[in-house]
Order: structure tokens, then C-alpha cells, then sequence
């Protein structure tokens, strides 16, 4: 019996450690999945339906401000030209004053009147230009133009 508790004392003693040296208790990566869906197939289909609609339309809504992007971007470049001619005007107008017999003047500016669509001041132009020049033949095609659109 001695050789027992002899070999008990040998044993090394289990000495407990400090809590700072123990290593925390993390979760289990594997997850546990349960026999029953999480999502009844009835469900699942209804959420299905309403993703899909919503992308249509996000869809749309996309298309739509693409489409208002274009839009504005003309506009911009029609205000742009606008402002051109507006400019060329102003100088020929200015010019005109001092060189009254220059016919090209006036055709230019009934040329730019047209294209902002005064009509009717392209016309009066066009009558000063036919009193320099009666035989002015792109006069006549813009007199003829004219004609058209009132």
C-alpha cells in the first residue's frame, strides 16, 4: 500500500491558473440549421415579387432621369445658341448703323431673326435687302422660306 500513495505523490500537483491566462469561450463556427424553412415557400415567392417589381421599377425611374438629363443638355445648348445669336445680332445691328448700304448685313440678320423665329422681322429685312439688291437670289430662297411658315 505504500507503493500507491508513493506513486500518487509523484504526481505533479495541478496548480489552477489566474483568470487573465484562461482563454475566453468563443462560439462554434458550425451553425445549427433547423429542419423547418425560415421562410415559408409562400413567403418567399412574395418577396421574389416585390424585388422584381421594384427593380422595374428602379429601372424606369433610371430611364426616366437619363431621359431628363438629354432634355436638359439640349435645352442648355439651344440657350447657348440662343445667346450667339443674340450676340451676332447686337454687332450687326451696330455695324449696320454706320455701313446702312451693306446688303449682306441685312440678310445675315434676317437669316438669324429666322432662326429665332421672328418671322415677321426676318421679313422686313428681307425687304431692305430687295431694295439694295432686287436680284439677290439667296434672298429670294429665304423670301420663299418665309412664305411658308407665316
Amino acid at each position: 500500500m505504500k507503493k500507491n500513495s508513493a506513486k500518487k505523490s509523484k504526481q505533479p500537483k495541478i496548480i489552477p491558473l489566474h483568470p487573465a491566462f484562461i482563454r475566453p469561450h468563443f462560439p462554434n463556427i458550425s451553425r445549427f440549421f433547423p429542419d423547418k424553412p425560415f421562410i415559408s415557400l409562400k413567403r418567399h415567392i412574395k418577396i421574389t415579387v416585390i424585388s422584381v417589381f421594384s427593380l422595374v421599377i428602379l429601372g424606369v425611374i433610371l430611364f426616366a432621369l437619363m431621359d431628363t438629363y438629354v432634355i436638359l443638355q439640349k435645352r442648355h445648348e439651344i440657350q447657348l445658341e440662343r445667346e450667339q445669336i443674340q450676340k451676332e445680332l447686337i454687332f450687326w445691328d451696330s455695324f449696320l448703323k454706320s455701313h446702312q448700304d451693306y446688303r449682306d448685313g441685312y440678310f445675315r440678320m434676317a437669316q438669324l431673326y429666322y432662326r429665332l423665329g421672328n418671322y415677321q422681322m426676318a421679313k422686313e429685312l428681307l425687304v431692305k435687302v430687295f431694295l439694295i439688291d432686287p436680284n439677290f437670289s439667296e434672298g429670294r430662297v429665304l423670301e420663299k422660306i418665309l412664305n411658308k411658315t407665316m
